[in-house]
């Protein structure tokens, strides 16, 4: 469960540091100048000062400013020349200078009314600069869409989507400063002109800061529609220059596919790969899941898998489709060896450990339409183990290894037949290990592309990155070569003699074990120029990372001494990030985040990528486990879930006591398995089992989706395919011979396999495994011996127990037992939940109490800072009236 505790924040008294707390705590320690602070003495939370940190310069000047006239004058000033266009490019709201001669002058000049007319344009300019700088970051997201490389298109996604939410977050508070300077500037009798530029800006601020509309993911940006249609645009003409009209052919695919002509349809998106969502329509339709060896989904349809390994000589499985919750008797696909992918209606399999085959589900004539691709030795295709596939970019072809044979046919005689030369293998001699064959899918064509290969050691943008013994080369020291899959050209990329550590941003960052075997040089390689550079001598250590962003991480030194460097691909910009740096996660935004410490100490750090910036992001932190839109999510240690803003505030506490193995988080929710009170049984000893929960990203809106899961198997971006075990009875009725037959009463565990919609919320069961099958004998009719007709008697399986009346139900209550709980665990579970809701009301009472109590002490506060105000004004009006009648007396 969340914690539902809300933070405060207010500004330390001893420096400008802002504080974030619980608001139940007593003290906070500032990070800035170390004093521990009660929350009590805090002061009101400064919007300006709450998102840029004041430096010494700032402060400085801000010492300087001998009046808030001066204050306007530098603000003037400051803004004539200000870089707007940098500033739109960070996620600061404000800027610290302003802030500070701001604070500045409230602090020195609280009666002059120019100082709150000071305190709003400091507010208030910055804030609109920063709206009207949403365009340029769209102009920035058209500009990186419309290219070929979009890597740095999704930092100005984050950016866009930071600020976004930032200004929704601190909309009213914003709203709220503003409308106290105007205030304030009118109590102490600002020029009227004054008061008047200050309402006519602020209900223009208004208008504009309200219409910021909050961007989660990049279809929320305005700038990426129009993106998406030139890019759109851009790849029409490219297509229309092969002679194809990519937005007719489009529509025709569509119309194919709402026909049910799969196939066709996808032969078309393949076409036009890139174009609208054609590629997504393709990954749909040939996506492939494997459930405990048990199930398979694939050509949009489930299929049980029946392992006959201790039946054959070779592992061999049998596929039986499943329609309606049924398993068909009659085998879909035989004599397989291991499945690889689906392609609209085509399935594409290995059978008999030796051919690469291709079976279309439309056919039902399953030995007319098998047809084989490519042939190898016994158990030649590499498709197990660490050893991926690797896919095309348009999703439509599969790279496969296959095995090079140990002895090699070589024709002999006249005939020319082909015998085998063992121990003399030229495979063997030239020391390479395997060969590379490319299976298009659209087409069903598989090809070898590289005979000969050590290794396949990346994939990246349709390109193989691999290792080869040259033929005739006396050397067993492999060279690195790229394949183009889209070209053919094969290109040498590096000699014999080097470590491949990455390929980044159009460069292979490899080494060479010198000037010893613990330290190496690290040299960078420009795929198309063939520019070889020197990155740095004596490397400790290479730091590869998710989403690098064209940048390379190396580490020099040793212990205590060992520092981190960064560098760009073609070997400029060196920049020192740290020192003893910890295991580097992933790069985000100009943030490269690693993890640092030891056990219960660990945390989640960040580092601006320039080594400018340290921060904190989490304590106590065990495992990553995703991020996204400005959150991180991660395993504490604890063993809770918890979600973080990127920026270290907001840390919360989203579900305790759950299972790691499968967290899924997509944009909008949380899903995850949490141990829960099931009631005891034969599958649960304790008691407890597991349950699938749902929640949004800030652990709220908890609802229990599914009761006793036993695992989430696979899911996607529309399902969630969960497994369940259950206990049935079953009166089994067994026939022994033609007058005598035993029933008994059996307990039988039985697996059902469900899919749970996100887009509906609703369960759909596929299938269920483990109900008893009726046995039968057949004996003779008649008592003559020479009698030939008999008869079969059947036995009978009758439930006595159905599935129990939640799991037809599309969710459970939370706390829900299953049906088999005694009465005494359901009065004491009754009974554990009463207290629990008792102790929760108390609480909530409590809460409200104080916040009463608070409240009250506020207003009264509030009143009596009126009165005076109040007081001290009368009194200024007597003043003023006497010294006027005396005046006049004096006249």
């Amino acid at each position: 469960m969340s914690e539902n505790k809300l933070t405060l924040s207010g500004v330390c008294p001893y420096c400008p540091a802002v504080l974030d707390y619980p608001e139940d705590a007593k003290a906070v320690l500032c990070h800035s100048c170390g004093n521990a602070v009660p929350t009590s003495i805090l002061r009101p939370l400064n919007y300006a000062q709450n998102t840029n940190t004041v430096g010494e310069k700032d402060k400085r000047i801000a010492e300087g400013v001998t009046s808030a006239t001066a204050g306007l004058i530098y603000f003037d000033n400051f803004c004539e020349s200000y870089d707007w266009k940098s500033f739109a490019l960070n996620s600061d709201l404000s800027i610290s200078t302003l802030d500070a001669i701001a604070e500045a002058c409230k602090i020195k000049f609280s009666a002059d009314p120019l100082t709150y007319y000071l305190d709003f344009r400091c507010i208030a300019i910055p804030l609109l600069r920063k709206i009207d700088g949403l365009d340029v970051i769209e102009l920035e997201i058209i500009d990186n869409y419309k290219s070929d490389d979009i890597s740095d298109l999704f930092s100005y996604v984050d950016l866009y989507s930071t600020i976004t939410h930032e200004i929704a977050e601190k909309r009213e508070s914003i709203i709220k400063a503003l409308a106290t300077d105007i205030m304030l500037a009118k109590r102490f009798y600002a020029d009227e002109l004054i008061v008047a530029d200050l309402e006519k800006s602020y209900e223009l601020f208004v208008e504009k800061i309200s219409s910021v509309s909050i961007a989660s993911t990049i279809e929320d940006i305005p700038g990426y529609q129009k993106a998406k249609e030139l890019k759109d645009a851009k790849l029409s003409e490219e297509i229309r220059a092969k002679g194809i009209d990519a937005e007719k052919t489009y529509r025709k695919a569509m119309i194919l596919l709402e026909n049910g002509r799969i196939d066709n349809a996808l032969h078309l998106f393949v076409a036009i790969n890139g174009y609208k969502d054609s590629t997504e329509r393709i990954a749909d339709y040939s996506r492939i899941f494997k459930f405990n060896n048990e199930l398979v989904e694939m050509a949009k349809n489930f299929y049980y898998v029946q392992n006959n390994s201790g039946y054959t000589l070779r592992p061999s499985i049998t596929l039986y489709k499943i329609e309606n919750g049924t398993v068909s008797g009659v085998p879909a696909l035989t004599h397989m060896s291991d499945v690889i992918h689906s392609f609209g209606s085509r399935i594409f399999y290995v059978r008999d450990s030796s051919s690469l085959c291709c079976y279309d589900t439309a056919d039902k004539d399953i030995y007319k339409n098998v047809k084989i691709l490519d042939d190898s030795e016994p158990d030649g295709y590499i498709t197990k183990g660490n050893t991926p596939i690797y896919y095309s970019s348009d999703k439509s072809k599969f790279i496969i290894r296959k095995r090079l044979p140990e002895d090699e046919l070589i024709k002999r005689g006249c005939f020319g037949k082909k015998k085998k030369i063992r121990n003399v293998s030229d495979a063997i001699a030239r020391g390479n290990n395997y060969s590379v064959v490319l299976v298009d899918m659209d087409n069903a064509v598989a090809t070898t592309i590289l005979p000969e290969i050590v290794d396949i050691l990346y994939y990246h943008n349709d390109r193989i990155f691999y290792t080869s013994v040259p033929e005739g080369s006396l050397d067993r020291d492999p060279s690195f070569y790229m394949y183009d899959i889209a070209t053919g050209t094969n290109t040498r990329l590096l000699n014999n003699g080097f470590v491949i550590h990455d390929v980044n941003d159009g460069h292979v960052i490899y080494s060479v074990n010198s000037p010893n075997g613990f330290n190496f040089d690290l040299y960078s390689s420009n795929i198309e120029t063939g520019e070889h550079t020197l990155l740095c001598k004596n490397v400790s250590g290479f730091r590869r990372c998710e989403s690098s962003c064209g940048r390379v991480f190396y580490t020099v030194g040793t212990g205590n001494d060992t520092r981190l460097y960064s560098s760009s691909t073609d070997g400029d910009d060196v920049i020192e990030i740290m020192e003893r740096p910890g295991r580097i996660s992933v790069v985000r935004s100009g943030w490269l985040y690693y993890v640092s410490g030891e056990g219960m100490n660990t945390c989640l750090m960040k580092v601006k990528i320039d080594g400018s910036e340290h921060a904190l992001v989490a304590s106590r932190f065990e495992k990553l486990v995703k991020m996204v839109n400005g959150y991180v999510f991660y395993i504490s240690t604890s063993g809770d879930l918890r979600s973080v803003r990127s920026d270290g505030n907001g840390d919360t506490r989203i579900a305790s006591n759950i299972s790691d193995t499968h967290v899924i988080i997509d944009e909008n929710n949380v899903y995850y398995l949490k141990h829960d009170m099931i009631g005891k049984d034969e599958l649960h000893e304790d008691g407890y089992g597991l349950s699938l929960y749902i929640t949004d990203h800030l652990g709220k809106n908890l609802r229990k989706l599914a009761h006793d899961v036993k695992a989430i198997q696979e899911y996607n971006d529309r399902y969630i395919y969960i497994c369940k075990q259950r206990n049935n009875k079953y009166k089994i009725t067994t026939p022994i011979d033609k007058r005598t037959s035993r029933t008994e009463i059996v307990t039988k565990s039985l697996t059902y396999y469900e899919a749970y919609d996100k887009e509906t919320g609703s369960f759909a069961e596929i299938v269920n495994f483990g109900t008893p099958t009726p046995t039968s004998i057949t004996y003779k009719k008649s008592w003559w011996p020479f009698s030939k007709k008999t008869v079969t008697k059947r036995g009978t399986v009758v439930p006595m127990q159905n599935r129990n009346t939640y799991s037809d139900l599309d969710s459970a209550p939370l706390g829900m037992l299953r049906d088999s709980a005694t009465k005494s665990d359901i009065e004491e579970q009754a009974l554990i939940a009463a207290e629990k809701q008792a102790k929760k009301d108390a609480k909530i009472e409590k809460k409200e109490n104080a916040k009463r109590e608070k409240l009250q002490r506020k207003e009264e506060k509030h009143n009596r800072a009126v009165e005076e105000i109040d007081a001290f004004n009368v009194e200024t009006e007597r003043l003023a009236e006497e010294e006027k009648a005396k005046r006049e007396a004096e006249e």
